[in-house]
């Protein structure tokens, strides 16, 4: 096994090869940019980074639009400074857009990335056509972190549970499984054999597992965007100002992000839809209904566009 340093070079120069650094008046900012406009802007979860975003981005670009994947502040090669809150991350997409030379785009938030979108509906209500939120953080929820996963927290824990999913797929990914949804043991069961034997889903856990790495070029987004989730008890986000149409997608079984987070997010958000996926856990990706919210999503941005 390579040493810690030679592995996370590699795997550096790979991700920078992959993605390019924008120069806005925010700061750099990471971002990979494909298809032709109406744009949708993807703001992946915690942890990750572009190379997560760039999956939910897919099924856009197949239908013909564009998507464009970006690293949020202090994740990869978009510096914290950029900005560690949620409403500065807002700003910096606006200024992204400024350095793109786009009017317009519609957001999508996913889990952690979600607060940052409803601040860009909320500030920059002329620069968003659509709203996107899928197992969305939108209202303060009780934070569960096993204690013992503090200990994968750390640039070689992460490595290592990369290496246990390759390894040990079986026991990695039901307990990956346990963690983000209410399934019962028999459920758990099923779903774990559900991802072995679809090698389609199989690769959606693989490359979320891979955009937690390298942790030390993921962990200073990851404590900003607990600090944003901690707090919204005492700062709220803007829901009531959002005024662009706005979908959220959630799944029943979501013990991460529990399922009446995005209840609660559509009766604040004026106008708003709700669609639920029944008995899917937190990552949608893996559930038989994904291609259905897919076609959903690109339907409803382009009513919106």
């Amino acid at each position: 096994m390579l040493s810690n340093a030679k592995w996370r070079a590699s795997r550096l120069e790979s991700l920078n090869a992959s993605a390019e650094v924008v120069e806005t008046s925010a700061g750099p900012i990471e971002m990979v940019k494909s298809g032709s406009a109406p744009f949708v802007l993807h703001l992946h979860g915690t942890p990750g980074g572009f190379d997560q975003s760039v999956n939910f981005g897919e099924g856009f670009v197949e239908a013909g639009m564009g998507s464009i994947a970006i690293s949020r502040p202090g994740y990869l090669r978009t510096p914290i400074s950029v900005g560690r809150t949620a409403e500065q991350q807002a700003d910096a997409i606006a200024a992204l857009l400024d350095a793109l030379a786009l009017e317009q785009v519609a957001a999508h938030g996913v889990s952690g990335g979600a607060p940052a979108a409803i601040h860009f509906a909320a500030r920059h209500p002329d620069r968003i056509t659509a709203l996107l939120l899928t197992c969305a953080v939108s209202v303060a929820y009780p934070i569960h972190i096993p204690g013992w996963s503090k200990i994968l927290m750390t640039p070689v824990g992460m490595r290592i549970g990369e290496w246990a999913l390759a390894k040990f797929p079986r026991a990695s990914i039901k307990q990956s499984l346990a963690e983000l949804s209410t399934y019962s043991k028999q459920q758990l069961e099923v779903a774990t054999r559900e991802v072995l034997s679809d090698p389609q889903r199989l690769q959606v856990m693989q490359d979320l597992v891979r955009s937690t790495t390298p942790w030390e070029d993921r962990r200073d987004g990851f404590a900003a965007d607990m600090e944003t989730i901690a707090g919204l008890e005492e700062n709220p986000l803007p829901l009531e100002s959002i005024k662009c149409p706005t979908l959220i997608v959630h799944g029943s079984a979501d013990d991460d992000v529990p399922y009446s987070v995005g209840v609660e997010a559509q009766k604040r958000i004026a106008g708003s839809r709700l669609h639920t996926m029944e008995g899917a856990h937190h990552v949608l990706w893996l559930d038989d209904g994904i291609d259905e919210v897919i076609r959903m999503q690109v339907e409803f941005v382009r009513e919106s566009a």
